[in-house]
């Protein structure tokens, strides 16, 4: 199957754009059309500086998102591989998250390599993103190793390429 055609691709396509990652604008609207009314943001220690798993309400998340962006800009970079889960809502992905500050493009303030994981579940019949996961993993074979452990991914899960950068 061609993953572009993967109803959980599609989900996170959609989550994407309404993370303002391909105009960088986004709305609280956009949101709750493609998640859950009690979708969370999980990020796991110690990723961030987290002490503690402690879900949080995503439209919390992008609200904070959204007064980061006045001064920052989040790039997800073409070295991005992705994992589709069986049960076809959930999917992984291994990329490193790059934030730069608006006035100096040139500079990154971080560069971090995470696993992210969306479980989806369907909602108002449509496929909508349930939870995120953040995971650190410095490669995909570690990323591979915490989806198969944490999330249930079959032994034989491997990551392809995913042909998408998001500026």
């Amino acid at each position: 199957m061609d993953p572009s055609s993967s109803p959980a691709v599609q989900m996170f396509e959609n989550l994407s754009c309404a993370n303002g990652y391909n105009e960088g604008n986004f709305t609280i609207e956009d949101i709750r059309e493609v998640t859950t009314k009690d979708c969370t943001l999980n990020c796991h220690p110690p990723l961030w500086g987290q002490k503690v798993l402690k879900p949080v309400p995503y439209a919390e998340v992008q609200a904070n998102m959204k007064s980061m962006c006045r001064w920052s800009r989040q790039h997800r970079t073409a070295d991005m591989e992705l994992a589709l889960h069986p049960n076809g809502t959930d999917l992984a992905l291994f990329h490193t998250v790059k934030i730069m500050l608006k006035p100096m493009p040139c500079c990154y303030l971080m560069q971090v390599p995470i696993v992210w994981v969306a479980k989806g579940e369907m909602e108002d019949g449509k496929l909508k993103v349930k939870e995120v996961h953040e995971h650190a993993a410095k490669t995909p074979a570690e990323a591979l190793e915490v989806i198969q452990k944490e999330f249930d991914f079959p032994a034989d899960t491997t990551f392809s390429k995913f042909l998408r950068e998001y500026k």
